[in-house]
């Protein structure tokens, strides 16, 4: 199936997927550098779900390409044979999703959080330099993109009036309470969890917020969310265009976070609809001014694909989505 420089040979289940070259291809990108059938006979991809399983089948030798490097582990492969593949991850960064139910269906709570979060810190204290903190909605990489570092300035004194504000008042363990209810959400997240996911937990405490890390199997996150039992999730998607706003944030879609119909939907069908750069550009800036003005959504950090590649691997680049471009790829 398909038309690329790669047919699927064969699947197995939680143990590899092959692909071979395609011998008549004749239609490459103008972005290649050679033209005709793929340079490499056979792509096997192996399932290494562990992180440390993954970096030690590079190191040895056992794999050419070990993907989504853990921060701990990228200075290994820079050099002695190996290099680091890396490039951040266009599209919607990796936030806190808020479900707008709840303790989250008042603003002054969701702006609390959104000031509450110092993502430099985040960064600094669990990232390499491969990563950034947010300064929009949207990656810096992302068409339209535009700066809104303002809006995410960490500004813990103003969570904590806000907080106030709304009626949270501190308790005797530090975590705020309401009419005798803890300021406590629950956090799901699709096992295994996110080393990012602790150091925002521990932030959001010092605001008197606590948050109850819920890590489930894949299937039991999907279930539910689409139920809408958490009060946070973290839906980051990887796309080379701002139209992510609209998967996401839509209200006529899926609405995963329980968001009221508003100006929103508006500048999100604008956005689609426009045909002139300025108009987009516009709409675009609009739909993310309005998410972080009404704190839809927090953003956290931009994430990043980052890879350990042998020397011998040659050619080997990302796209613009960040997925493997494998045609002009070859072993040297």
């Amino acid at each position: 199936m398909g038309s690329g420089p790669y047919v699927l040979d064969h699947y197995t289940t939680n143990q590899e997927a092959v692909l071979r070259k395609r011998a008549d291809y004749a239609w490459p990108s103008p972005l290649a550098t050679h033209k005709g059938a793929a340079r490499l006979d056979e792509v096997k991809f192996t399932f290494i779900p562990e992180a440390g399983a993954r970096t030690g089948a590079l190191s040895s030798g056992q794999v050419d390409v070990a993907k989504a490097l853990q921060p701990t582990d990228e200075a290994q492969f820079k050099g002695n044979g190996f290099r680091v593949l890396s490039a951040p991850g266009p599209g919607l960064v990796p936030p806190l999703s808020l479900n707008h139910r709840g303790i989250l269906a008042d603003r002054k709570v969701r702006e609390a959080l959104l000031k509450g979060i110092d993502r430099q810190g985040l960064v600094d204290s669990v990232f390499s330099d491969s990563y950034k903190p947010a300064t929009s909605v949207l990656s810096s990489t992302t068409p339209y993109y535009e700066d809104f570092s303002d809006e995410l300035r960490y500004d813990p004194k103003g969570a904590e009036a806000l907080l106030d504000g709304a009626g949270w008042r501190e308790g005797e363990d530090g975590i705020r309470e309401k009419d005798g209810r803890p300021l406590a959400l629950t956090w799901l997240i699709p096992a295994p969890m996110p080393p990012a996911n602790e150091a925002v937990q521990q932030q959001l405490r010092r605001i008197g917020v606590d948050v109850k890390l819920r890590a489930v199997a894949p299937a039991v996150y999907v279930e539910q969310q689409q139920k809408g039992n958490f009060d946070l999730t973290a839906v980051g998607v990887t796309r080379a265009d701002p139209d992510v706003l609209r998967n996401i944030f839509y209200t006529k879609s899926a609405n995963l976070w329980h968001l009221p119909p508003s100006k929103l939907d508006t500048y999100l069908e604008q956005e689609v609809a426009a045909t002139d750069t300025k108009t987009r550009q516009r709409a675009v800036s609009n739909a993310v001014r309005w998410i972080l003005d009404h704190a839809d959504t927090v953003p956290l950090y931009e994430g990043a694909q980052v890879h350990g590649v042998s020397d011998q691997v040659k050619g080997l680049r990302l796209d613009a989505s960040n997925r493997f471009d494998l045609y002009d790829t070859w072993l040297g």
